[in-house]
């Protein structure tokens, strides 16, 4: 049995295979596909399953390495589906991960919680990502201050870049990314920290 999970910010259709295998079948513009819930669609692949492709679609099983094992991160992405992806893919490596989905619920998980890593998409409602990294840098250490940060976006250009890193973010990240680069890219942010 095969399930299918589209997100559709990201253009490719995801298959979570038999609890230790992530598959991306990249599709081509214009290709339909069906909608599956994606909560339900986990549930049902996680009792396994078979990845398929065909001539149009470029498959590829990313295994994941648990890289991320014992890491606690803090999501804040207010897109469904993107946030889904982004939990999915750091949990399926190791990772515990707590979701959010505005910069007001991540200072109330922040005030009980010390995460490893905190992963922040820049466009939020009400306070977007900039503003939101400003206040957590103003913290003391001990209450996440210097929380190593990723912002996470759409804009992919240096002028975006440049702005997330003057913010306080550690390193950018443009949408959408591939499970084993985000993996890598939190792995790498981590590595790099003297702790």
């Amino acid at each position: 049995m095969v399930t299918k999970l589209y997100f559709w910010n990201y253009g490719v259709e995801t298959f979570v295979v038999k609890r230790a295998c992530f598959g991306i079948l990249s599709t081509l513009r214009g290709h339909q596909s069906t909608f599956v819930n994606p909560k339900s669609a986990l549930k049902e692949a996680l009792n396994g399953g078979k990845v398929t492709a065909s001539k149009d679609k470029m498959s590829f099983i990313i295994q994941p390495s648990g890289t991320l094992a014992g890491l606690d991160i803090l999501v804040v992405e207010d897109d469904d589906d993107t946030r889904f992806f982004i939990t999915t893919v750091l949990e399926m490596d190791g990772a515990k991960v707590i979701a959010v989905i505005s910069a007001a619920e991540a200072r109330q998980v922040l005030s009980e919680f010390q995460p490893d890593v905190l992963i922040s998409d820049i466009g939020l409602p009400g306070e977007d990502g900039y503003t939101f990294i400003c206040k957590i840098r103003a913290l003391k250490p001990k209450n996440g201050g210097r929380v190593p940060a990723i912002a996470l976006t759409a804009f992919a250009d240096s002028e975006a870049r440049i702005r997330a890193l003057e913010a306080g973010f550690d390193t950018h990240v443009s949408k959408p990314i591939a499970p084993e680069e985000l993996v890598e890219i939190v792995a790498n942010l981590v590595a790099s920290c003297n702790w």
